[in-house]
C-alpha cells in the first residue's frame, strides 16, 4: 500500500497522478480500514491542491516545516517572558 502511494509522486502530469490518486484512494477504500477513512477524506477533501503540485510543479512543504519549527519553539519557550529572545531563536533556526 505504502509502494502505491508512493507510485503517485513518480507521476509525470496531472491527469496521470489524478488516475494514480483515484486508484489508490479506491484500494484503500476497499481494505475497509477505519484507520485509513480518516486519510481517505482528508486526499478527497485536498485532491485539487494536491494535483496541483504536479501541474504547478511545487507546494508549500517549506512554509509548513517553518510554521512547524516556530510551534515547537514556542511550546519549549513557555513562560519565557522576553519575546526578543524567542524572536531571535526563532530568526536562528533557519
Amino acid at each position: 500500500m505504502l509502494q502505491s502511494f508512493r507510485d503517485i509522486f513518480k507521476c509525470e502530469d496531472r491527469s496521470e497522478a489524478k488516475k494514480e490518486l483515484s486508484n489508490w484512494m479506491l484500494k484503500v477504500e476497499a481494505l475497509d480500514m477505519p484507520e485509513f477513512r480518516a486519510c481517505v477524506n482528508a486526499m478527497d477533501n485536498w485532491k485539487t491542491e494536491i494535483l496541483n503540485m504536479f501541474e504547478y510543479g511545487f507546494s508549500n512543504g517549506c512554509t509548513e516545516g517553518c510554521n512547524n519549527k516556530t510551534k515547537v519553539l514556542k511550546r519549549i519557550s513557555y513562560g519565557c517572558p522576553n519575546f526578543e529572545r524567542f524572536r531571535t531563536r526563532r530568526l536562528i533556526l533557519n
